[in-house]
């Protein structure tokens, strides 16, 4: 059996899956390919694995009816393969909205996500989260569903834009 030598391979530091909660799915869920690939360099520089207990992150986004405010921990770190599995779920609504109509707002909401489950277990493991926090300071709030975003799903997209800094 070959064993992960890290002096000479690449290996993943966040990886991302996702469980369907209501019976819907993103048609550009490939956007998650995306964050992983482009947080790799970002996150071997940040300094938040220097004295982690755990080599990678598993990151589940939960599609269901509600944003969680506060990162689920799926279980303990695995000894056999360095993860810490964190989850999160999104509202299916918003993720459609975005999903529909701009594409890198989606991509916006699973990486604040990820963010912000990974500051969370950062905070908890005593880690480095300041490279973490100083880019999830440059995206906005995931908005919660509001009933007369049904009609108007503008309206979403209109209160997320809002919340980014400028």
């Amino acid at each position: 059996m070959k064993t992960f030598d890290p002096t000479t391979e690449e290996r993943w530091l966040l990886l991302f899956g996702s469980v369907d909660l209501v019976g819907a799915s993103v048609k550009n869920d490939c956007v998650m390919n995306k964050i992983m690939a482009e947080m790799q360099s970002f996150l071997k520089t940040s300094g938040f694995f220097d004295r982690a207990p755990f080599s990678w992150v598993g990151m589940i986004i939960r599609y269901g009816l509600k944003n969680d405010r506060h990162t689920t921990y799926d279980g303990r770190i695995n000894r056999k393969y360095g993860d810490i599995p964190l989850a999160r779920e999104l509202d299916m609504r918003v993720l459609l909205t975005a999903d529909e109509n701009d594409v890198g707002m989606l991509k916006d909401f699973f990486e604040i996500a990820a963010l912000e489950s990974m500051i969370d277990a950062g905070k908890k493991y005593k880690l480095n989260t300041k490279a973490l926090e100083e880019r999830r300071a440059q995206l906005g709030q995931i908005p919660d569903w509001e009933y007369e975003m049904d009609a108007h799903p503008e309206i979403m997209l209109k209160k997320y834009r809002d919340s980014v800094p400028k």
